[in-house]
């Protein structure tokens, strides 16, 4: 795998048999490449447009684990990318909780 001089494209060559395992290790090499591409992934939701590129899955598995730091580590599992880690500042952490507290608090 390679990225073009400008971080616009990907060359990649696949020649053979992938595992489930090898096949995750591919798609997590892949999201570092596409880290350091041009365009950046959309900042915000609006970004994304009605047609861009998304997932959604309904009720994934998440674990939340303080981290020695104070930060909040959130891993939540998706059925095609695996599980994915989250960390996030104390403040950061504090403005989810209240969120996900009110959006719980208006389905009554």
């Amino acid at each position: 795998m390679k990225l073009t001089e400008d971080k616009k494209g990907l060359s990649i060559k696949l020649d053979r048999t992938l595992t489930a395992k090898n096949l995750d290790a591919l798609i997590s090499r892949l999201g570092i490449l596409r880290s350091s591409m041009t365009p950046p992934v959309p900042l915000t939701i609006a970004d994304i447009g009605p047609d861009g590129p998304s997932t959604s899955e309904n009720n994934p598995s998440v674990i939340a684990t303080g981290l020695p730091d104070g930060r909040l580590r959130l891993w939540i599992r998706s059925d095609s990318l695996g599980w994915l880690v989250f960390n996030f500042d104390p403040e950061i952490a504090t403005a989810l909780q209240l969120e996900l507290t009110e959006i719980n608090g208006a389905r009554g």
